[in-house]
């Protein structure tokens, strides 16, 4: 945001938060629709139902296509379904139909994704993390786009983390592709992961950097695959560090993530939260409650992910 440049507002008592406000600046179109969405709390099966309410047929896919910028809306009817928006999600009249230029050209380019963010940016030392996935080569163009992605994480009754399975579906955006790869930040303290077992694939090169606490790991699928084709690959790290909370990064736009924490009965927390940070550096926003179940077990699930942090953590008492 430039200096000087305040916030808006909404009549006396609502403000937006600067993230927003600033995206309702200086666009995109997308991004500011996605962080008014994330604001407002509603799903888009319930963003659909209101802008029905309201007489406006718009489908959840072309919802999903507009904040990912896959899309925009061009015709009459979806211009007048971005006016029920802004009045759905509580935003200033114009506030997105302005930021909606000259209709796009329409073609190839639809599929075109936005360019990714450099790894660094998601890193506390971006020097150091940058410097090993150029060891590993990682290409600068995104072969792989993570459409789903699963974690399973176990809190052992000394409040460490035993560890955290994670299985992943992916999408190859470019022909005869056969790998990804995976930065993990661990212990500061440079106790670093393992990763011990997977499925669907084969553990590749290994970088580490001990006094940053990152490992950068090479994952192998079990076949090569062409442009457009998916492959679902599974693995265990053993990490053993003493944390609150466990989060992942988030490069591109994803559709889905689900993180399931599982407490030991001896330390069980006073309470869950659910977050997403845009960066290292910046404070957890959306921060909501989750529930612990029966079984010691606490979950949340986040759809429409644009680039950022997704995680929980929890409090003892």
């Amino acid at each position: 945001m430039d200096e000087g440049a305040m916030p808006v507002t909404l009549g006396q008592d609502a403000v937006l938060p600067a993230e927003l406000s600033e995206a309702l600046e200086r666009g995109p179109f997308h991004r500011a629709l996605t962080l008014a969405v994330q604001a407002s709390g509603l799903s888009l099966q319930r963003l659909q139902q209101r802008l029905a309410d309201n007489g406006v047929s718009v489908s959840i896919t072309t919802l999903s296509y507009w904040k990912h910028g896959r899309s925009q809306p061009e015709r009459a009817g979806s211009l007048q379904g971005v006016r029920v928006l802004e009045k759905l999600l509580r935003l200033p009249p114009e506030s997105l139909t302005g930021l909606l230029g000259q209709p796009r050209p329409r073609g190839r380019w639809i599929n075109a994704e936005p360019p990714p963010t450099r790894v660094g940016e998601f890193f506390d030392n971006s020097e150091a993390a940058e410097r090993l996935m150029a060891e590993l080569g990682v290409p600068d163009v995104q072969q792989v786009k993570l459409l789903t992605s699963h974690d399973r994480v176990r809190v052992n009754a000394d409040r460490t983390l035993s560890g955290h399975s994670s299985r992943l579906v992916v999408q190859a955006t470019v022909d005869r592709v056969s790998r990804n790869y995976f930065l993990h930040s661990g212990d500061p303290q440079g106790r670093l992961v393992s990763m011990v077992d997977t499925r669907h694939c084969r553990i590749g090169r290994v970088r580490t950097n001990a006094a940053a606490g990152y490992v950068a790991i090479e994952i192998v699928f079990d076949r090569v695959l062409g442009r457009g084709d998916t492959t679902i690959y599974e693995y265990f790290l053993e990490t053993g560090t003493r944390d609150d909370y466990f989060d992942r990064i988030f490069r591109h736009d994803t559709m889905q993530y689900l993180l399931e924490v599982e407490f030991s009965p001896e330390a069980v927390p006073a309470r869950c939260l659910s977050f997403r940070r845009p960066k290292p550096s910046d404070e957890r926003t959306d921060l909501r409650e989750v529930w612990i179940s029966p079984e010691l077990v606490a979950h949340v699930a986040f759809t429409d992910l644009s680039a950022g942090i997704y995680g929980m953590c929890w409090e003892w008492t």
